[in-house]
């Protein structure tokens, strides 16, 4: 499975054409090129109203079902008979999710057998429109799973879905419905007021009224115009009073909504503020890795550098020895040359002198010469035999010194494939490094852009709390008329309760933090360029 984030629509579709070349294929009895998987795109949209601040969001899904196989038709064996069984256990769960969902009676629906109907689960159940396209075959001999296939679409086609919008209120709109319940409230407490002074001003013909009843003792009192006036006006006001009480119940569960949808933004803040700080400590964590990664390479290449200047002046050394053994092979190859010349002519020499001295022994012998003579060829071939040893032991070291050259150039040969290997291995982690960085920054600016946009709303909050809390406290207590109206309680308990939401304001802080650590990333990742 794979998870990317994506701007356009052709980062989009590289995706699509990867995916399907990474889906399993293969060869049955029945398909060449059988899918041997499902696939499945979920593409998660996010789209924000750049002026009311509305975001909405939904989930597409494009699902390819591979079809249900028969094994004694398709005869799979081994692993294609294990992907088989994988295959129609989905698809069996589907349907029998599907069965559910139009059965009334059915009050279980088994989503969690399945990794595929888990993730189909708001497809078929939930908050979603639903397209669904069945493959059928034309041949008399499928005509089985035709049939089959047929049914399950029309079971599928009766379940009735609401899709509804997935809309998160700005800060506008609550402030809209915050002045919209403030202008009601004043309306109630006009009618309040109204009401009050039409009870202070039908008491007093009360009063009067009672007086003269007592003084007529023994006589039927009759009802005055004035006496029926003021109980239908007390009959209405208290009716009113109750319709009042009722209208401020309803405005104070308003409220008290509104109030809910308040502490649920601050805790959402309070969320994003621990995943920041979560961030924020995993970006010093990948610094510090990376630092030390950036001086452990360093170290590697220093090391490296070292090593290779070192056989540099090995191999240099190496090729000034094996020049000079060369010139000193060539000098005594000639010299050697020369000496066999000289032998050679020494030789012949001494063959002339011996008939010489053979015919001068017939004609006067003389034994000192004849002395001479042989004591001279033996010191000369003594001294060839001085030069063939020589000769051979010129050669000896010349092999040597040609292996040694030999090894030597094989070591820097290795030495060279090593350092382009951690030269490489090298680029490799860094672009690995900065691809991770990136990442993080990334979900930095959007942990940040979302800390924002709820900083914004929970002010226009507290601000048009701070504006209605005097009067909205003072519109129900005073509004309470011989306790008809229940009051609310003392202002500071009100501000106790919003105090959670206020703290919303050291985000800045966290902000301003979070900025130094996307600055800091961004400059080691310029020198790691460099």
């Amino acid at each position: 499975m794979i998870e990317a984030f994506v701007t356009s629509a052709e980062d989009l579709m590289h995706l699509v054409t990867d995916g399907i070349k990474r889906r399993a294929m293969a060869a049955t009895k029945m398909n060449e090129r059988s899918s041997r998987s499902h696939s499945v795109l979920l593409v998660t949209l996010s789209q924000k109203n750049v002026d009311t601040g509305v975001v909405k969001s939904g989930k597409l899904y494009l699902v390819d079902l591979a079809g249900s196989e028969m094994v004694r038709r398709t005869e799979a064996a081994g692993r294609r008979l294990e992907e088989a069984k994988m295959i129609n256990r989905s698809l069996s769960t589907l349907g029998n999710v599907i069965h559910n969902l139009t059965d009334p009676k059915m009050n279980h629906v088994p989503y969690r057998n399945s990794t595929l109907t888990r993730i189909l689960q708001d497809s078929f159940g939930g908050n979603s429109r639903t397209t669904l396209i069945v493959n059928i075959s034309c041949s008399v001999w499928d005509s089985t799973e035709t049939l089959s296939t047929l049914r399950f679409g029309t079971r599928a086609k009766k379940i009735k879905n609401q899709a509804v919008i997935n809309e998160r209120k700005s800060a506008d709109d609550l402030m809209d419905i915050v002045t919209m319940l403030q202008r009601d409230l004043q309306l109630e407490r006009n009618r309040v007021d109204l009401l009050k002074n039409r009870l202070e001003t039908s008491t007093p013909h009360e009063n009067v009224s009672a007086s003269s009843d007592q003084g007529r003792s023994g006589m039927r009192s009759v009802p005055t115009s004035a006496h029926e006036t003021a109980m239908s006006s007390e009959a209405s006001t208290i009716e009113a009073m109750q319709q009042l009480q009722k209208k401020f119940k309803k405005l104070e569960e308003e409220y008290l909504k509104v109030q809910l949808e308040s502490d649920r933004r601050g805790l959402e803040i309070q969320d994003l503020k621990a995943r920041l700080d979560s961030k924020a400590q995993s970006m010093e964590s990948f610094k510090f890795s990376c630092k030390e990664a950036d001086k452990e390479n360093k170290r590697i290449v220093a090391r490296l550098e070292c090593s290779l200047k070192t056989k540099d002046s090995q191999y240099s050394v190496l090729q000034s020895d094996h020049k000079q053994l060369e010139f000193k092979h060539k000098e005594l190859t000639n010299h050697a040359e020369k000496l066999q010349q000289q032998v050679d002519m020494l030789s012949s020499q001494g063959v002339n002198r011996s008939s010489l001295y053979d015919i001068a022994e017939l004609q006067s012998p003389g034994a000192g010469v004849k002395g001479k003579e042989s004591e001279y060829l033996h010191a000369m071939q003594q001294k060839l035999v001085h030069l063939v040893a020589v000769q051979r032991q010129l050669l000896g070291k010349v092999a040597a010194s040609e292996k040694n050259t030999k090894e030597a150039k094989r070591k820097v040969t290795v030495c060279d494939d090593r350092i382009k290997e951690l030269r490489a291995s090298n680029r490799r982690i860094t672009e690995r490094l900065r691809k991770e960085a990136e990442k993080h920054v990334e979900e930095l600016i959007r942990l940040r852009g979302h800390i924002s946009d709820f900083q914004g709303a929970q002010d226009a909050h507290l601000q048009s709390y701070g504006h209605m809390e005097e009067p909205f406290i003072r519109a129900l207590r005073g509004g309470g008329a011989e306790g008809q109206v229940d009051s609310m309680e003392h202002p500071r308990q009100w501000d106790d309760e919003v105090r959670p939401i206020r703290r919303g304001s050291q985000c800045s802080s966290t902000s301003a933090t979070s900025e130094e650590s996307l600055a800091e990333v961004m400059r080691i990742h310029s020198d790691q360029r460099l």
